[in-house]
């Protein structure tokens, strides 16, 4: 399949002008080579986390950090899967799954923090559903935000410390 693909799709009738349609590929996330250094880090904070919460005698937390450690460490070196992507008069595909237009109340969108990727954030339209972020390949994000415009305003991207946070530690 095509990295990008156009086509113009019939609007509805209620004298709307054409729309275009455009589909895309993109990874689920961005991978990040990790070297010895991440590694070492990542077990000397779960060991001083273990350590703490044996001292506090909170055996839970204990627990759950060695769990915790263990997701993390195993799945952050797996390749990110390849997601097909669609917008257009009918919303926003993702793979199999559509998300109509009215689903969002707005976008927002962050450049520049990869290389080869961009992303938009799609943020509900009702008050508890989660943000859906979207990796765009850079070479095409013009055309796609263009898309998007077509459909929610768009409004600036504020950070989340989460967000940056996730971004520091390369996760």
């Amino acid at each position: 399949m095509d990295e990008l693909q156009k086509e113009s799709t019939p609007a509805p009738d209620r004298g709307e002008p054409a729309e275009t349609e455009i589909s895309w590929q993109a990874p689920e996330s961005e991978h990040h080579e990790r070297g010895p250094l991440w590694h070492l880090s990542s077990i000397v904070v779960a060991v001083l986390l273990v350590a703490i919460s044996l001292w506090q005698q909170n055996f839970l937390f204990a627990i759950f950090v060695v769990i915790a450690w263990l997701v993390i460490y195993f799945s952050l070196d797996r390749e990110p899967t390849i997601f097909s992507f669609t917008a257009g008069v009918r919303g926003l595909s993702v793979g199999p799954r559509r998300y109509p237009w009215p689903d969002f109340s707005s976008f927002s969108v962050t450049v520049g923090r990869s290389e080869n990727l961009s992303h938009i954030h799609l943020y509900p339209s009702h008050s508890f559903s989660l943000s859906l972020v979207i990796s765009v390949p850079n070479e095409q994000f013009a055309k796609i935000k263009n898309i998007f415009h077509n459909y929610l305003p768009e409004v600036e991207h504020e950070d989340t410390i989460f967000d940056t946070l996730i971004h520091l530690l390369r996760l």
